[in-house]
């Protein structure tokens, strides 16, 4: 279920066992998915580091992203005793869970990682090829049901495009967002 609140109470009786309650009110998966939304369980794997050599990140980054993460993200923080440091959330299926656990043991320096299954929630996505004056572009499609909520072009198809023609990425952006304006 989606959380929406949650609360606590505590009983007059005195028995054996704590007399405690506690009450989750939520949307079922169920309700969710009546909506249009596509619903699932993932990892978060997590990790402070604050005496790595940042450089390291991209290489980090780079060689999980080729191992299927959905997603890696690194978030500025200050650690024990005031130290500089980086918060890295890696969001993978949960049967890699450990694989990239065991990768954050051997390749970065921590010695210790934070595990957690999250319940996600996201629209249903496809992928359309589009025509724009610089040549076919790929559009990532976001959909709620039958509705398109979201249209953004291929970072990299752009790019490519960029690099083959030797014109400004961001002419090749503009051109196809003007292109995703349309299939909205």
């Amino acid at each position: 279920m989606t959380l929406e609140t949650t609360g606590y109470g505590a009983g007059n009786a005195d028995i054996s066992i704590p007399n405690l309650l506690r009450i989750a009110i939520g949307e079922s998966v169920e309700e969710i998915k009546g909506k249009g939304l596509e619903s699932e369980r993932v990892a978060l794997v997590e990790t402070s580091i604050d005496d790595m050599n940042p450089q390291i990140y991209d290489y980090l980054m780079e060689k999980m992203l080729h191992m299927g993460v959905m997603g890696v993200f690194l978030v500025p923080l200050h650690i024990k005793k005031n130290r500089p440091g980086m918060l890295l959330t890696v969001l993978c299926k949960m049967e890699m869970m450990d694989k990239i656990s065991a990768f954050l043991l051997a390749e970065t320096t921590t010695i210790g990682v934070r595990l957690r299954i999250d319940h996600r929630m996201k629209a249903r996505r496809e992928l359309w090829m589009g025509k724009t004056t610089h040549g076919d572009i790929g559009f990532k499609v976001a959909k709620i049901g039958d509705r398109t909520v979201n249209v953004s072009p291929e970072y990299e198809d752009c790019k490519r495009v960029a690099m083959k023609k030797n014109i400004p990425l961001k002419n090749v952006l503009y051109d196809a967002r003007s292109v995703a304006e349309k299939l909205i």
